[in-house]
Order: C-alpha cells, then structure tokens, then sequence
C-alpha cells in the first residue's frame, strides 16, 4: 500500500475514531483563494434535528494532490428520523482535478475491501483509541462493503468496534462527486446501527456537494479546478 492510500486511511481513521475514542483536534488552515466553500458541503444542523452539537467545523491541511479540506463533527446529534447518533463526522476534501479524485477514491476503496486495508484501519483505531480503552486490532470488524448509491461513485462500510464491555458500531461512507471527494461516518455506542442512518446522511452531503459546485462553477473554466482557476 503506497504513501497517499496511507494517508487517505488516516482520513478514514479519524472520522471512525471519534465516537467515543480519543481523536487530536486539528490544526485549522486557510484554503486557497477561489476555493468553493466547502462548509456548506458538509452536513449542517439545519439537515439534523434540533439540538445537534457542533464540536469542531474547520479547513484542516490538505494531503496531496487536495486543495482543500474541510471537517465538521457532532459530538451528538438525532436525524431528522429520530435515530439518535453519538458522534457524527463529516471530510469533504476538494481534489485539483476530477480524474485525481477519481483515483483517491479508488485508493480509498482498495483500503476498505483488501485485507491489507482493514489491517491498516484496524491499527489506526486501536492508536487513536489509547492504551486505557483496551481496544486491540481483533476487536475492529468489518463488514462487506457495499455501494451508497450517492454521488458519481460511493461505498459504505459498517465497521464494529469492541470498547471494554460495549460495542460502537460506526459506518461510514465514502462517496465521490466531481472533484469532491467526502467521508461521511455516524457512530453510536451500541452494537448496530442501521445502514440506511448513514446511506441518508450521505446522499445529503452529495446534495450539498452539487449545488455549491454549481453555484461556483468550481470544476468549470473559470472555478477553483479549472483551466483559469488555482490549479490551470
């Protein structure tokens, strides 16, 4: 596994070790000038029911080959559903060209369905967690991934972790639009959650993604990816 899917796993591993585990409170950036405001893409409380707690909403540094990226967690919030979440984390990270973001995704794909992959993961989270939660690799499980149905290409992954005497259950999904790539993860401290909580959140993200880029014409001529923009 190269150096960019290593970093894409820590993405990953990020967005899955905040729900109940410990996770560093990144460093905020500024993005590039005539970058799409990538806020919007994420989910906002309005897309929840009232009462959603924010914990951190900020640009973080970008990887390779990423303009910007941006994070937005909820340290509780309930769906408009009424499916009550623990910890609910959104990456939407701005690639300089859609076939890059094409290939990210990819990457992040091989990360989710090789066993090589899910060794990786499982390693990040045990790291993330910290010695006192007593998680160990053979904890973390994983479950076939399948498809989202958002976005130009997704897929969703339902991931279980065993903490002490407690099951977190935390699936996420992985979904690309355009240049935009966006991790969406929905964690509660039960066993299960049903796939459909997440599968709804991110078809939500995918909406916010479209309009904004097309409010902005950011992979147009003229927009952030285009042939006069920041990376043309």
């Amino acid at each position: 596994m190269n150096r960019r899917q290593r970093c894409l796993a820590g993405i990953a591993v990020a967005a899955i070790a905040a729900g109940g585990l410990s996770i560093a409170v990144a460093q905020a950036v500024t993005p590039p000038a005539g970058t799409p405001d990538l806020s919007l893409m994420t989910l906002q409380p309005a897309d929840l029911a009232p009462g959603a707690v924010v914990t951190h909403s900020l640009y973080v540094k970008p990887s390779t080959h990423v303009i910007a990226e941006y994070d937005r967690t909820f340290g509780s919030a309930t769906t408009t559903a009424g499916v009550k979440l623990t910890d609910l984390v959104t990456a939407v990270l701005l690639v300089d060209s859609t076939p890059e973001a094409t290939r990210l995704y990819k990457a992040l794909r091989l990360i989710y369905t090789s066993k090589l992959g899910h060794a990786l993961l499982a390693a990040g989270i045990v790291k993330s967690a910290g010695k006192l939660s007593g998680v160990k690799p053979k904890d973390v499980h994983f479950a076939k991934p399948t498809s989202a149905d958002v976005g130009a290409q997704s897929l969703l992954e339902a991931i279980s972790i065993h903490v002490k005497h407690r099951t977190v259950a935390a699936d996420l999904v992985v979904l690309r639009s355009d240049a935009v790539l966006a991790i969406v993860n929905a964690i509660v401290l039960r066993p299960h959650l049903d796939t459909s909580v997440v599968d709804g959140l991110a078809g939500t993200v995918a909406t916010h993604i479209t309009t904004v880029l097309a409010a902005t014409g950011s992979t147009g001529s003229t927009g952030s990816t285009g042939t006069t923009g920041a990376t043309g």
